[in-house]
């Protein structure tokens, strides 16, 4: 078994498939891209997960968010900019954010 890791990262790619999910893990170079280019980012592993672990990852991470924000009492921003990257529309984004708690 290989030894444990401890890293930082800026970034994330997520790839699924019918019977596993991956994340990699990526750092952005600090050296700012020429504009309109992509920035580089250095791959620095990768973690393999099922699907049912990702999900539960989901409602883990979420949970633990908003934990935060309620504790500090602001939200955390992320720009319009951000959820382009992620192909993820603002409309969506606020739906999943609003959600009702239910306990």
């Amino acid at each position: 078994m290989s030894e444990p890791f401890d890293i930082f990262a800026d970034s994330i790619q997520v790839v699924s498939s019918q019977f596993s999910g991956l994340f990699n893990l990526l750092l952005s170079s600090p050296i700012p891209a020429v504009s309109g280019a992509l920035p580089e980012q250095e791959r620095l592993g990768t973690v393999r997960i099922s699907l049912e672990t990702m999900k539960m990852l989901t409602i883990l991470l979420y949970r633990q968010i908003k934990q935060i924000e309620g504790a500090v009492g602001a939200e955390i921003p992320i720009s319009a900019q951000a959820l382009d990257a992620i192909q993820v529309g603002v409309d969506e984004w606020q739906k999943f954010w609003r959600q009702p708690e239910t306990e």
